[in-house]
């Protein structure tokens, strides 16, 4: 979801705020999170004639020691597309980052996508296995007295230069032909990850459908999003599993304005293992509130054919714990929207990174977070 609610006057206040580490230590067998460093992408940075900015995936290719990055930008500055680039990790610090190359997504005949395809990229994963890129769109949904247009979230197969080479089946339940039913409007497909060696695929959306419930608020309760699970191998079957996202962190100013909370982006950390990054925002607060939490889905039910969370309630959905708050480093938050594994680090942990969209806003950055990742 886009984040143009931030008003000028929270960015002008971020240099108010100091840097530092912190870590957090969950349940015991869980991951704990260090803070390493932050790397800023400069705003206005141009590569090959393409303005960078809308970075709302990120994956790392460790065969080539490249890191994808997708662009959400549906065509207003430069056709959809995602780049590649480097940089070193040393001392625990990001170094020498350069884009490598940008490629523009195209359909199956060749053709590249424009604004009226009604297209939006939001994150990506790459295949070295079938050297192959996954993307997600969310698709489209206006339904007023002046127009109507209505196109369905998608999951996109590419070659590694953006050539869609297929989709996956699209679960009836995202389908927006119908009133009342599948994705609200900017809350369909945000995140994917690969799992079982690029053989199963999960996917989740942003925020509840419209048979599911209503939108995440201030209350707190229980408001759902499905995470699907592809078997890539074809004439397997999927299944779809019910998560509880949690109410919107802060209360907004002035308190009818407006506020979010979704699941902006998933990392598999095993066959039935997820990281799950919540985004909340509040107009008024000077950060986004983004929030980490681990799900396992052994024994949760399959709501593959349950319709309606409303009508129907899952009987064992997901449940979650909370690893990292974002709050906890004390320096200025973006709208984090992607995030993937790195390289191991000198002292044999695993590396996090996490990128933030800033909306092709001068008053936004995008911010690039190292993690260590210890157990």
């Amino acid at each position: 979801m886009k984040s143009t609610i931030f008003a000028l006057f929270i960015f002008l206040l971020f240099s108010c705020y100091s840097y530092g580490q912190a870590s957090q230590h969950p349940a015991e067998g869980l991951p704990q999170f260090i803070f390493l460093d932050q790397y800023i992408i400069p705003n206005g940075t141009v590569f090959e004639q393409t303005k960078v900015g809308g970075l709302s995936g990120i994956d790392y290719d460790a065969s080539k020691n490249r890191y994808f990055f997708m662009c959400d930008d549906r065509g207003e500055h430069n056709p959809p597309r995602f780049y590649t680039a480097r940089f070193l990790i040393d001392s625990n610090k990001i170094k020498d980052f350069t884009f490598l190359s940008v490629d523009t997504l195209k359909k199956q005949n060749g053709s590249i996508y424009h604004s009226n395809d009604a297209i939006d990229p939001e994150d990506m994963r790459y295949n070295a296995r079938l050297n192959q890129v996954v993307w997600v769109s969310e698709g489209e949904r206006i339904e007023n007295a002046k127009q109507k247009l209505l196109v369905n979230p998608s999951v996109n197969i590419a070659d590694s230069n953006g050539k869609l080479l297929y989709q996956l089946a699209i679960p009836a339940q995202f389908m927006v032909s119908q009133p009342g039913i599948g994705p609200r409007k900017n809350t369909a497909f945000e995140g994917l990850s690969f799992c079982n060696n690029d053989k199963n695929l999960f996917v989740s959306n942003e925020g509840p459908l419209y048979q599911d419930g209503e939108l995440a608020d201030i209350e707190d309760k229980k408001y759902w999003c499905r995470i699907i699970r592809y078997d890539m191998q074809p004439g397997k079957k999927m299944a779809q599993y019910a998560y509880p996202l949690s109410p919107v962190v802060d209360k907004p100013f002035p308190a009818t304005a407006f506020r979010v909370n979704g699941i902006a982006a998933i990392l598999a950390l095993g066959q039935n293992e997820l990281l799950v990054l919540e985004r909340s925002y509040s107009t008024g607060k000077l950060n986004m509130s983004i929030r980490l939490y681990y799900t396992n889905l052994k024994g949760a039910t399959d709501i593959q054919n349950n319709n309606s969370l409303i009508k129907n309630p899952a009987k064992n959905p997901l449940q979650k714990k909370l690893l990292f708050d974002f709050n906890s480093l004390h320096i200025p938050i973006d709208n984090i929207e992607g995030f993937c594994f790195g390289p191991r680090l000198a002292n044999g942990h695993r590396s996090l990174l996490f990128i933030s969209d800033n909306n092709f806003n001068f008053f936004q950055r995008t911010q690039l977070l190292l993690f260590d990742v210890g157990e």
